[in-house]
């Protein structure tokens, strides 16, 4: 931000800055979750092992109804480093010619 004032032959300027500065290392893990589809939510028959009614993964899939999934609440936050705010300040004079 600056501020520029003019009396009589001078002009005066006046700045100010704050700043801060951050930099992360860290990882955002599996970003998009993992999932796990089975067979439980389109076999026709429970007990069944091997045959008719066993069900299909990929229908699992098909139909969105994983049997298991886990996605990650927070990215690791290793290496994280920031810096102090930092401020300058500024006043100067130019007298016009």
């Amino acid at each position: 931000m600056s501020i520029t004032q003019t009396l009589k032959s001078h002009n005066f300027r006046y700045g100010w800055e704050y700043m801060v500065q951050q930099q992360a290392d860290g990882s955002l893990g599996a970003s998009s979750g993992t999932f796990a589809f089975g067979t439980n939510w389109t076999t026709l028959n429970p007990d069944a092992t091997a045959g008719t009614g066993v069900g299909s993964s990929t229908a699992s899939m098909l139909l969105g109804l994983p049997n298991s999934g886990s996605f990650p609440t927070a990215a690791t936050s290793s290496g994280r480093s920031i810096t102090p705010p930092s401020t300058s300040r500024m006043i100067g004079d130019k007298a016009a010619s």
